[in-house]
């Protein structure tokens, strides 16, 4: 959940445009090189129904609003040698389900890899600066209920 937190605040600093999820999606895929599909399904499991239910749960499957057979889910693994590297954060089929394969120490290792990249090339200009700035001053104001 901190991990996904923190994917969150990144690409509020790296675009900060469009809707949550697609900005989340977004961010995973170009800056962690996550295929589209995989960061979609992780968005969702690891970030919307793990915050907001307190567990990952299976997703159902659709293509084109159609609700297709099979389910997503998730199996997550230490990192090598149970998952190999380049298997991180892809999606395998398992009959009719989809299992996102999810290396939790290749994951932590790679998003802060792209943490320190994002955050030095912010640091270069003057906009990505006041980008950062702008991000930690709206959530600084976010209301207290």
């Amino acid at each position: 959940m901190n991990a996904f937190a923190f994917v969150d605040l990144l690409s509020q600093y790296d675009s900060g445009v469009g809707t949550q999820t697609e900005r989340l999606t977004t961010f995973l895929e170009s800056r962690l090189g996550i295929d589209r599909e995989a960061a979609s399904v992780a968005v969702q499991m690891w970030r919307h129904t793990l915050m907001h239910g307190g567990n990952p749960r299976p997703l159902p499957r659709s293509q084109g609003g159609d609700l297709a057979e099979g389910r997503y889910l998730w199996l997550p693994h230490w990192g090598e040698p149970w998952l190999r590297s380049p298997d991180n954060m892809t999606l395998v089929n398992g009959g009719s389900d989809r299992i996102l394969n999810l290396g939790l120490s290749d994951f932590v290792a790679d998003l802060r890899l792209a943490a320190e990249s994002l955050l030095d090339e912010l640091s270069l200009t003057t906009e990505g600066r006041s980008c950062v700035e702008a991000v930690e001053q709206r959530i600084a104001r976010a209301p207290i209920a």
